[in-house]
């Protein structure tokens, strides 16, 4: 399957699971919730993310917020081609609700096998919100390698301060 452009946004769990075989999506856009389940307590509130092999297995992890684009242990030979991931991640929402910073973990996480994968010219864009708001992470994998923009290298990432993004390449 091709896809030639995808936009999702707003889903409290993850934007996009992929399960598929060989599949391809050239441009992707999405945004994350704007707020965090409501929780009393003084805990960043999370919640569960749930991904389905589409038969029996679920894997659910526990984020501040889902990463966007979830592609599964069972997917093969993924391409994705310009994926962009954007936060607006507000302190004050609904007419002054307050609501603790909110920090997602990563734009993007991959359970399946790296040799199975690749992404080329993935973005996550913090478009505003809380001080110190935003996505840690651009790409994250199910053996922790965590590509952001801490990471500099041909192959890595690099860091566009002026638009507040983050560039990433996998793996």
């Amino acid at each position: 399957m091709i896809i030639n452009g995808l936009a999702v946004e707003h889903f409290k769990n993850y934007q996009t699971i992929w399960n598929g075989k060989n599949g391809v999506i050239n441009f992707y856009q999405s945004e994350m919730p704007y707020t965090l389940p409501e929780d009393d307590s003084a805990n960043t509130p999370k919640v569960d993310c749930v991904a389905s092999d589409g038969q029996v297995e679920q894997e659910i992890k526990s984020y501040a917020v889902c990463p966007s684009l979830y592609v599964a242990k069972t997917a093969t030979g993924f391409v994705g081609n310009g994926i962009g991931v954007y936060s607006y991640l507000p302190k004050e929402y609904n007419h002054g609700r307050l609501q603790q910073t909110i920090v997602a973990e990563t734009a993007i996480y991959i359970a399946a096998n790296p040799e199975d994968v690749s992404i080329k010219n993935s973005v996550n864009r913090w478009l505003n919100g809380g001080k110190n708001s935003g996505i840690s992470y651009n790409i994250l994998d199910a053996a922790g390698n965590k590509y952001d923009r801490r990471i500099y290298g041909p192959d890595s990432a690099k860091t566009d301060d002026v638009a507040n993004s983050v560039v990433a390449q996998y793996p």
